[in-house]
């Protein structure tokens, strides 16, 4: 069955191994003469190629890292070539010194047909500078082993520990640039050394693997659920592992770099158990080859058996030690993910016919939103003379210059790393599109701030974070086009609401402004104090030409409460995006922008968050957390004087299934406030933020919009917020009130979704809705029991209110979570309630029959705490 388990998380790519059929098939090909760098040298015939940039990088002593990419493409010549674009491939001053001394790609091709061939010759005439290995079954040193083993050959004479080697299939798509994907890999391999010591195996990365991110939560291959170890992931910081890409004002824009997520692969199943992976897996050389050598011939003979043959080694020699005495990467147990979506795998056709893996349906139109002009969808291709199941028909786009839409790609969200929409678009097509239809004095965006404490140095930190975001927007804009003037951001509006500040933290944040924006001369600002009478005003520019207009609004709160001030900056508010923040939280780098693009063409949507990193001064930090500080950066920590070290204390993840996030709701409010993007009609519609509610008015009003509207909240899987955690902080105070506060918007919530489908009153009460939602904290059994009951009417009538909008990827995750809750509701009758006889408790618990009637393959978990108690009991 392990076996069964892992051929079905095989992806779609690549054919068969050479069989008697096709040894005489594939057309010879002959691969350019000339080797070298891909990085050093320029692509004369690559309309791909871009101007080279000079970044700082890590010194690493006379030699850096070598990065070796291997490719592996069968039959996909069209495919590939969007691989390669998707790279964005610089060329580098030879005087440079790259993050990455050595970068070279080897692509290793099969081809079936004369057809494919010549299509792969005019891919290798444009990527002249990349090592093209063409298989032939005739020929041994031509096999598949034998290209495997020559593209791994680094060069030994100048070979460092910290040498890395990434695979990926013609399949795939890159969604950042393939050197920001390799040097956070590179960083994330080498973490360990200071998160354990060197002797400590178990806290050692094997795999950074680029097609995860804590977004996946869907097996495609498999059909089946898979979401991410929410408990397990730890965020890690690589600012002591990378160089500083960009210094002064564009130091730290590349939120790919601020760090990579941590887990242990271990204590996981489904996606997240899958460590060898030909699909943007990422390893260190001496790893790779150590694992290697202990497969056989046949092992090595084709890719899918590479991989399969691999991750099974890797499984039995980390379950028995004692097989471990020539090689111990079995027994690194951590892998490393980005923070967001920077690969993904377009399962539209197949090649291979060893294992069937299944094709994944298209999930997004192309109807009504920003991208309908320029992009052809799945459903359209058949207009365009060509099928995106038939590898063969997309030859045809080579020479008609269509490509991979990579914009659209990224302006949606997918719960799987394979991906069954097929988006092109011509070469003509405007690359940069300004999503945000506003004249040219109304806000594009609000950001709406209370501020009732910083501390100040806190404060303007948070509101700088800000103001750089149409700054950073149009600075990029210009790098690609220097005659570029709109943007998405500019006009932006931020205000500031006065709830009882008096702290110095509102001057603090004018101060800081005015000295910010006096550096830059194409930003436009005002200031409008509304508490004075008459609204004092002030207009600041360098410029009589300016292109970033940016209007700060001071308004003051009627009354004391966070609350009534966000009502009140509402009414404040120009835009109808409005985003939320603290004063004291920071912004990463391009947060407003991805959101705000995301809202644009995503139009369905009410409100839009985002993952966020908790993180606190050393001082403030509990002594059993888990800390992360000393060489610590923060987004735009340049602009300020920050005396403290900070520390990261967790991060918060999103959940980005619509449909999972309006159940998960119910338990706990899964999404940051400070890093969310709402509609401003929408919101008022609903009646604003209940005033009744002093710490959770957030919480009461995401579940009103989502009993109205049950897919109208989503988070995009980025970190987009640092939220801070200080003494001073109104979510550290108070906790009882809010946990209370909590109880009651959640009793609310359930009670407008059973409304009448509840028999028994006792079921739907304030006490059971606690323990529900923390079940550690239930008095007796019986209420235990009555969460029991009351979970299960509460996914009855959430399916049927909500059946014509899950999908059933959606489903089949609230199925699951209902199983582990219930689960867990029986397993703290046993283990907290069962000291007078376990096994009689379970006889007559609701919760025990319930689980063992939802969950059949759970006999062994039962036993074991039948058998524990009543073995702790004699």
């Amino acid at each position: 069955s392990n076996d069964a388990d892992l051929i079905h998380l095989i992806s779609s790519f690549l054919g068969p191994s050479p069989s008697a059929s096709d040894v005489h098939g594939p057309s010879p090909l002959v691969a350019p003469s000339g080797s070298g760098s891909i990085i050093a040298r320029s692509l004369p015939n690559s309309s791909d190629a871009v101007k080279a940039k000079t970044d700082p990088c890590i010194e690493y002593g006379d030699t850096a890292p070598q990065a070796r990419v291997v490719v592996f493409s069968k039959d996909r010549p069209w495919q590939l070539q969007q691989l390669l674009r998707s790279m964005e491939l610089r060329n580098v001053n030879s005087d440079h010194k790259n993050v990455l001394h050595d970068l070279t790609i080897h692509i290793i091709i099969r081809s079936s047909s004369a057809k494919f061939s010549r299509g792969y010759e005019m891919i290798m005439q444009q990527y002249d500078g990349m090592h093209f290995l063409i298989e032939d079954g005739d020929k041994n040193e031509k096999s598949f082993s034998s290209l495997l083993e020559q593209a791994l050959a680094i060069d030994t004479s100048i070979r460092r520990t910290d040498d890395i080697v990434m695979f990926l299939t013609d399949d795939c798509l890159l969604l950042e640039p393939l050197e920001e994907i390799l040097s956070c890999a590179m960083g994330a391999l080498q973490c360990y050394q200071t998160i354990s010591s060197s002797s400590n195996r178990e806290q050692q990365v094997f795999a950074f693997l680029s097609r995860l991110h804590p977004g996946i939560s869907w097996c495609q291959t498999r059909g089946i659920a898979s979401p991410p170890p929410r408990a397990e992931i730890k965020y890690y910081s690589l600012a002591q592992h990378l160089p500083k890409m960009y210094e002064g004002e564009h130091y730290n824009k590349k939120a790919l770099h601020g760090g990579i997520c941590l887990y242990n692969r271990k204590r996981c199943s489904g996606e997240w158990a899958y460590p060898f992976d030909l699909s943007g897996g990422v390893y260190c050389h001496h790893d790779l080859l150590a694992l290697l050598k202990q497969m056989t011939s046949e092992d090595k003979s084709h890719p899918n058996l590479l991989e399969i043959r691999a991750n099974k080694l890797l499984k039995v020699l980390g379950d028995n030690a004692s097989l471990n005495e020539h090689i111990d990467i079995s027994q690194k147990s951590m892998c490393a993910i980005p923070t967001h979506p920077v690969l993904l795998i377009l399962a539209v056709n197949r090649v291979q016919d060893i294992f069937q893996a299944p094709l994944a349906l298209p999930q997004a139109g192309n109807k009504g939103d920003a991208f309908a002009k320029s992009t052809i969808g799945f459903n359209d291709c058949n207009k365009g003379n060509f099928i995106p199941t038939d590898p063969a028909s997309l030859l045809n786009l080579l020479e008609k210059e269509y490509h991979l839409d990579g914009e659209r790609y990224k302006a949606n969200i997918y719960n799987s790393s394979h991906i069954g929409d097929f988006f092109i678009k011509h070469s003509s097509s405007k690359k940069e599109m300004n999503l945000c239809a506003s004249t040219p004095t109304d806000p594009k965006v609000s950001v709406l701030i209370p501020v009732h404490r910083g501390p100040p140095n806190a404060a303007s930190h948070s509101v700088m974070s800000i103001i750089m975001q149409p700054i950073d927007e149009f600075h990029r804009l210009r790098e690609k086009d220097e005659h570029q003037q709109s943007t998405n951001l500019s006009p932006m509006q931020v205000v500031l609401v006065d709830d009882r500040c008096d702290d110095g933290s509102i001057d603090a944040i004018v101060k800081s402004c005015e000295a910010l924006i006096k550096s830059y001369e194409d930003v436009s600002f005002t200031l409008k104090d509304h508490r004075c009478e008459g609204a004092l005003s002030y207009h600041d520019t360098n410029s009589d030409s300016y292109h970033i207009s940016i209007s700060l609004d001071i308004v003051h709160s009627p009354k004391p409460g966070v609350a009534c001030a966000l009502n009140q900056g509402l009414r404040y508010c120009h835009a109808n995006l409005v985003a939320r923040m603290d004063a004291d939280d920071i912004c990463t780098p391009y947060r407003l922008l991805t959101q705000v693009k995301f809202m644009h063409t995503n139009p369905s949507f009410a409100a839009v968050g985002s993952s966020t990193i908790l993180f606190s001064a050393m001082q403030n930090a509990s002594k059993n957390q888990d800390k992360q500080g000393s060489n610590l950066n923060l987004p735009y920590g340049h602009l300020v004087q920050n005396e403290a070290s900070f520390c990261v204390l967790r991060p918060s993840l999103s959940i980005s299934d619509p449909g999972f996030m309006a159940w998960s709701m119910f338990f706990t409010c899964s999404i940051s406030h400070p890093s969310i993007v709402f509609q401003k009609s929408i919101i008022q519609d609903l009646g604003g933020y209940d005033e009744s509610f002093s710490r959770c008015e957030d919480y009461e009003l995401w579940l009103r919009l989502l009993y109205r509207n049950s897919r109208s909240m989503v988070c995009i899987p980025f970190v987009g917020l640092w939220h801070r955690k200080h003494n001073q902080s109104s979510s550290s105070v108070g906790s009882s009130i809010q946990k209370d506060e909590a109880d009651k918007a959640s009793y609310q919530a359930m009670e407008r979704m059973l409304y009448s489908s509840i028999e028994d009153p006792c079921i739907l009460a304030i006490d059971n809705v606690s323990t529900l939602r923390t079940p550690s904290s239930a008095q007796s059994p019986k209420s235990l029991d009555l969460a029991a009951k009351l979970l299960q009417k509460l996914e009855r009538s959430f399916f049927e209110k909500n059946s014509q909008y899950l999908t059933q990827r959606e489903i089949a995750l609230i199925q699951l979570d209902c199983n582990e809750r219930i689960g867990e509701l029986a397993t703290i009758i046993i283990t907290k309630f069962g000291t007078g006889g376990k096994t009689q408790l379970a006889d007559r618990s609701f919760a025990w029959k319930l689980w063992c009637e939802r969950c059949p393959d759970k006999q062994l978990e039962r036993l074991s705490l039948l058998c524990h108690t009543n073995s702790a009991k004699k």
